[in-house]
C-alpha cells in the first residue's frame, strides 16, 4: 500500500529551478554576439563554419538547459555513433570531445549557476579503485602500452557515467533519460525490422544496419555495434525499460509507443541468433515479473502476440537457442559437439590458466590478447596463431585484474543492486509506484547486461557504465527527496 497523500517529487525540480533570473537572459545577448561572430567567419571561411556553426550553438544551448547534453551524449553513445563514424566513414572520434565539452559544461553550471551535484563521490571512489587495480602490473606487463591505452579508454567511459549522474538530477530528467534510451533502441531495432522486411541485409544503411556471416545461421544482425552477440546485449537491457514505461505511461501514444520498442527489440535480438541475448531476454524478464508481478490480462496477451510472432522466427533459430539445452547434466549432447562452444573453450581455459598464474592482481588491463597465445600453445586446444579475446567478461576481468578486480567489479555491481533496491523503497514510500517500478526495470535490465557478459568480453564497456550512471543517477534523486520530505516534515529549511 502506498500512502494516500503522497509527497510531490516535483519538489526538487522546484528547488533546482530557482536560479539567478538574470543569467538566462546574459546567455541570450551571449547567443546574439555570438550569431554576429559566426555570420562573419562564415562569409570569410565559407562551408568549414557549416560544421562549427551548429556545435556553438548546441554548447550556448546545454549550458543554458543541460539536458541537451544528457540526451546528446546518451543516445551518441547507445547508436555507438562515434565508432561508426571512425571506422565505416573514417572521420575522426568525437566521444572523447564530447566527453570533455559535456564536463566543460557542468563546470560552467556549477561556477555560473551554482548547480549542486549529488551521488557521485562513492561511484567515483569505486571505479576508480578498478581502474588503479587495472594498472598495477604495469612493470611485469606484457604490452605495457595497451594497459595505458585500456586505461585511457577506462577514464572516458567512467566519466561517462559520471556525468550523466551529474546531469540527471531530477524525476523529470530521469524518466525523460529513460526514454532517449527507448528511443535509441527503436531507431536501432527499427532499422533491423526494416532490413529484414525489405531483404535489404546486404545494405549496412551507413554503419548503423551492419551484418556478420555465420556458416551455420547465415547473415546475423549487428546493428551499428558490428557484433551480433553485444547488439543482442543492449537490446535485451532494453526490453525491461519498454516494458516499465508500458505500465506506467499517462499517454496512450507513448504506452503503445514502448510496447512497439518493446517487440521491435526483441525482434532484433531473435535475428542476432545471439543464445547469450536469449538467455538474458528470459532471465531479466522473469526477475521483474517477480519483482513486479503484471496482471494475468497483460501476460495472457503478451503470450498471445508472442505466439503469433514466433511464426516468423528463423528456420533455425530454435534450433539454435535449443543447443543451449546442451549444458544441462543430463543432456545427450555434449557442449563439444557445437563448434561455436568448442571454439570458446580455449579461451575461457586460457583465462582460467592466467588467473591462476595471476592469482592477485592479473597480468593487466587489456593484456589477455598478448597473453593469449603462450598459454593457448600449453593447451594444446586451439591451433590459431592470433590473439584471441576472452568471451566471458568475468574471466577476462579474473585474467587481467586477478582477485583484487574480481572484488572491486563485484562491489560496484553490488553497490548498484543495492542502491537501486534502497531506491525502490524511498519512491515506495514517497507514494510513487511508478518511479519504484523504474527501479525495477533498471535492475532488471542490469540483469539482462551481466547475463549476456558471461559469453562477451569487455569491447563495449562503455554500455554497462551508461546502465551504472543512469541507475545510481535514480538512486541519488530518491535520497534526495527522502530528505526533502523529512525537512519538510520537521518544518526545517533546506536552502
Amino acid at each position: 500500500m502506498y500512502p494516500s497523500n503522497p509527497v510531490s517529487l516535483r519538489y526538487l525540480e522546484y528547488s533546482e529551478g530557482k536560479k539567478r533570473k538574470w543569467l538566462t537572459p546574459a546567455f541570450a545577448l551571449v547567443s546574439i554576439l555570438a550569431g554576429v561572430i559566426i555570420a562573419y567567419l562564415v562569409g570569410t571561411t565559407g562551408l568549414t563554419s557549416l560544421v562549427i556553426v551548429p556545435g556553438i550553438f548546441l554548447l550556448i544551448i546545454a549550458v543554458i538547459v543541460p539536458e541537451v547534453a544528457l540526451f546528446g551524449l546518451l543516445f551518441i553513445i547507445f547508436i555507438n555513433l562515434s565508432d561508426v563514424l571512425i571506422n565505416y566513414h573514417g572521420l575522426p572520434s568525437i566521444a572523447k570531445p564530447l566527453v570533455g565539452i559535456v564536463l566543460g559544461i557542468l563546470l560552467i553550471r556549477a561556477a555560473v549557476y551554482k548547480d549542486r551535484f549529488y551521488g557521485w563521490r562513492s561511484f567515483l571512489f569505486l571505479a576508480l579503485l578498478y581502474g588503479l587495480v587495472g594498472m598495477i602490473p604495469m612493470l611485469i606487463a606484457a604490452d605495457f602500452g595497451q594497459i595505458s591505452l585500456t586505461s585511457q579508454d577506462y577514464i572516458k567511459d567512467v566519466f561517462i557515467g559520471l556525468e550523466i549522474i551529474l546531469l540527471i538530477r531530477t524525476p523529470k530528467n530521469l524518466r525523460h533519460a529513460i526514454w532517449v534510451l527507448l528511443l535509441a533502441g527503436l531507431l536501432m531495432a527499427g532499422l533491423t525490422y526494416y532490413q529484414q522486411v525489405t531483404n535489404t541485409l546486404d545494405n549496412p544503411y551507413w554503419g548503423f544496419g551492419k551484418t556478420t556471416y555465420d556458416s551455420i545461421s547465415g547473415l546475423r544482425i549487428a546493428g551499428p555495434i558490428g557484433d551480433p552477440n553485444t547488439f543482442a546485449q543492449i537490446m535485451a537491457v532494453l526490453m525491461p525499460l519498454a516494458l516499465e514505461r508500458f505500465w506506467n505511461e499517462k499517454k496512450w501514444f507513448l504506452r503503445y509507443l514502448a510496447l512497439g520498442i518493446l517487440f521491435l527489440c526483441g525482434f532484433s535480438v531473435v535475428f542476432t541468433y545471439s543464445r547469450g541475448g536469449f538467455l538474458a531476454i528470459v532471465i531479466s524478464l522473469l526477475f521483474m515479473a517477480i519483482r513486479r508481478p503484471p496482471r494475468p490480462t497483460l501476460v495472457v496477451g503478451i503470450l498471445g502476440i508472442l505466439l503469433f510472432v514466433s511464426q516468423l522466427f528463423p528456420e533455425n533459430y530454435v534450433e539454435r537457442i535449443s543447443t543451449l539445452l546442451s549444458f544441462l547434466p543430463n543432456s545427450k549432447n555434449s557442449v563439444l559437439q557445437d563448434r561455436s562452444f568448442r571454439g570458446r573453450s580455449s579461451e575461457n581455459l586460457v583465462g582460467m590458466m592466467m588467473f591462476k598464474d595471476h592469482l592477485l592482481i592479473g597480468v593487466g588491463a587489456g593484456n589477455f590478447n598478448d597473453n593469449y597465445q603462450y598459454y593457448s600453445r600449453r593447451l594444446g586446444l586451439d591451433f590459431r596463431r592470433e590473439p584471441r579475446s576472452a568471451h566471458s567478461l568475468y574471466l577476462e576481468i579474473a585474467a587481467e585484474r586477478g582477485i583484487l578486480g574480481l572484488i572491486s567489479f563485484s562491489a560496484i555491481v553490488g553497490f548498484t543492486y543495492w542502491s537501486l533496491w534502497r531506491a525502490e523503497n524511498s519512491y515506495s514510500r514517497l507514494g510513487r509506484k511508478d518511479f519504484a517500478d523504474l527501479t525495477v526495470a533498471l535492475s532488471s535490465g542490469l540483469t539482462a547486461y551481466l547475463i549476456a557478459a558471461l559469453f562477451l568480453h569487455d569491447s563495449f564497456i562503455r554500455y554497462f557504465w551508461v546502465l551504472i550512471g543512469v541507475a545510481w543517477a535514480a538512486a541519488s534523486i530518491a535520497k534526495q527527496q527522502t530528505t526533502h520530505q523529512s525537512a519538510r516534515q520537521s518544518g526545517v529549511s533546506l536552502r
